[in-house]
């Protein structure tokens, strides 16, 4: 705060110097404009950058969308085959060495699986 007010001084002088004679004469007599363009100008800045960042930000979202999306598609792709196998192969599904023995074992490993998935995803 301190060396902001030390360098004002020094800093609108310069501004000053850098200005046309047409244009200190329309600040001489309407200062209040300047301080009005000033404002817009900072408003501008202001917006463009936050458009930047909700840009930069949608996009990640959208990228974690995608990512969940595939994610769930092959989930869905893998419950389908194992109802398939788990439904064309009784013979192995009934042995009780095979997937910890009985038919919600392959139920039961997907959803280990899957939860094992997710906590990767939390992570």
């Amino acid at each position: 705060g301190v060396a902001a007010g030390l360098c004002f001084c020094p800093g609108a002088l310069a501004l000053r110097s850098l200005l046309a004679e047409t244009t200190r004469e329309v600040l001489k007599d309407d200062m209040t404009q300047f301080t009005q363009n000033a404002f817009a100008v900072a408003s501008l800045l202001f917006g463009l950058l936050l458009g930047e960042t909700l840009s930069m930000l949608l996009q990640r979202q959208d990228r974690l969308y995608r990512a969940v999306y595939r994610e769930v598609s092959e989930a869905r792709a893998l419950l389908e085959q194992l109802s398939l196998l788990g439904g064309g192969r009784q013979g192995l599904v009934d042995v009780p060495s095979a997937c910890n023995g009985g038919s919600d074992a392959l139920l039961d490993n997907l959803e280990a699986y899957l939860l094992q998935d997710l906590k990767q995803i939390g992570q």
